[in-house]
């Protein structure tokens, strides 16, 4: 039994100390903002990105609610450590892809990359998860997953959609001037 609770406190103590940890599975890029609901944040999952042999790109995409990013304290641990990482990223030269195609202004860099930073720690439940896939030469894109959350209702569908044409200056644009970026 001692050592059941020896156990148990070491475990607590992991967790404790891995709360806020940063998953270095994915790397979570602005791309967008959405109105899921709430007012919402998309990024999209530079580690995820995959190139198909014919030329299409997937990629998972995911929304999270302005209002978690708002209510990040800076004076606390987690607040810190997302700070330093983004502070980091920044010295070392990172340029959001955001900015890069010109849709952000340079200025927002410390906003976004901390916005990436806090969704790279998959603390916050998101509205939606996508899987898309772009067909870069034809400008079509489809989604092959989704989960969204609308008003507590969840809603998913496995079943890939049919392919449309991507309309100018809305978040698949952007996504595909990111990751198709010869086209």
């Amino acid at each position: 039994m001692k050592g059941t609770v020896r156990l148990a406190g070491i475990l607590g103590a992991l967790v404790g100390a891995t709360a806020f940890a940063f998953a270095e599975d994915v790397d979570w890029k602005v791309f967008g903002g959405a109105t899921l609901g709430v007012v919402s944040v998309c990024f999209f999952d530079a580690k995820s990105v995959a190139h198909t042999s014919d030329g299409r790109v997937r990629a998972w995409t995911k929304c999270l609610p302005q209002k978690d990013f708002e209510n990040v304290d800076f004076k606390n641990d987690r607040g810190q450590k997302i700070a330093e990482k983004a502070a980091k990223k920044i010295v070392q030269g990172y340029v959001p892809p955001l900015i890069v195609i010109g849709q952000v202004d340079f200025d927002k860099i410390t906003g976004i990359a901390g916005y990436e930073e806090t969704a790279n720690l998959d603390d916050i439940d998101p509205n939606s998860r996508m899987l898309l896939e772009l067909n870069c030469s034809e400008r079509m894109d489809r989604t092959l997953s989704i989960y969204a959350k609308f008003n507590e209702r969840e809603q998913r569908q496995d079943k890939p959609s049919d392919w449309k044409y991507i309309a100018p200056e809305t978040n698949v644009a952007y996504l595909h001037k990111i990751l198709c970026p010869s086209q």
